[in-house]
């Protein structure tokens, strides 16, 4: 199902988006230009490109409500506490990208909006991360509601999609894994585990027409021992391979059961008993 957020804002600040300007002065990059604009406002340019309009404190380090830019034009207005972003701001990226939420040691922590033209995200975060519960949302359509783990899709969580499709379950690093149940807009579901996005281990299909499958799945299809029952009184029982049945079985129809094994894709009867 892929990552979530479309490129999360840690990447957007490898560049040094959050970079301190503290880091500028300890590396002995000078300030190119400083106005000051009031007694607690400055304005300071860097040789770097990197642009400070706002609130300093008496050691002249950015303390309060200020606008940051970048040689790109990407900016950042909010709030900064010991020279770095703490507390509520906005982080723009570009024509396309921004964040707005809460900030704690220049990364997005706590619970914060981000935007792109691949979607959005609502929620909580960590270390620019979504980490916690949290919906993300497609321009198509797509619906995630849930639980989020260092930036994944991960836990409980449901997964609509615009065609009505919807999955409701446990996820694992953004995919299907373990208990879920699958819904149909025909009204098929399937309730069982899942691996990998697909339909793994011990499950149950059930069709609109009252047909219902109980058993073993590997790779998104009928795989080992299960039970199959349709029409009302008739059922299979026995093995299956690849979606079809295989090996050994039992078909009940009635009160007549007929045992036999499937060979070139015919049940072939050994026995015929009554129920």
């Amino acid at each position: 199902m892929g990552n979530c957020c479309y490129g999360s804002t840690e990447a957007d600040r490898n560049s040094g988006k959050m970079g301190d300007a503290t880091n500028y002065r300890a590396d002995g990059v000078p300030i190119a230009k400083k106005i000051q604009i009031a007694p607690d406002l400055v304005q300071l340019e860097f040789t770097t490109g990197l642009k400070y309009e706002g609130a300093v404190d008496d050691g002249g380090f950015r303390e309060g409500k200020g606008k940051q830019t970048w040689s790109d034009g990407s900016t950042f207005v909010g709030e900064f506490h010991g020279d770095k972003a703490n507390g509520q701001g906005t982080l723009i990226m570009g024509e396309t990208k921004q964040f707005t939420g809460n900030f704690e040691n220049n990364k997005a922590n706590g619970h914060g909006v981000y935007k792109t033209e691949q979607g959005e995200y609502v929620g909580e975060w960590k270390d620019d991360q979504p980490h916690g519960t949290g919906t993300e949302t497609r321009p198509d359509g797509t619906v995630y509601e849930g639980e989020f783990v260092n930036g994944h899709k991960e836990g409980q969580g449901k997964l609509t999609f615009p065609n009505k499709i919807v999955y409701n379950g446990s996820f694992k690093k953004s995919k299907f894994d373990g208990i879920g149940t699958y819904t149909w807009p025909d009204g098929r579901e399937y309730i069982g585990t899942w691996k990998d996005n697909k339909m793994d281990g011990e499950g149950r299909m059930e069709w609109p027409d009252g047909m219902v499958y109980e058993g073993q799945y590997s790779n998104d299809q009928k795989h080992g021992k299960g039970v199959l029952t349709w029409g009302g009184d008739k059922k299979y029982i026995g093995e299956w391979k690849e979606g079809k049945q295989a090996g050994v079985g039992e078909l009940h129809t009635g009160n007549k059961i007929q045992k036999g094994e499937w060979k070139e894709g015919k049940f072939v009867i050994i026995e015929t008993k009554k129920n």
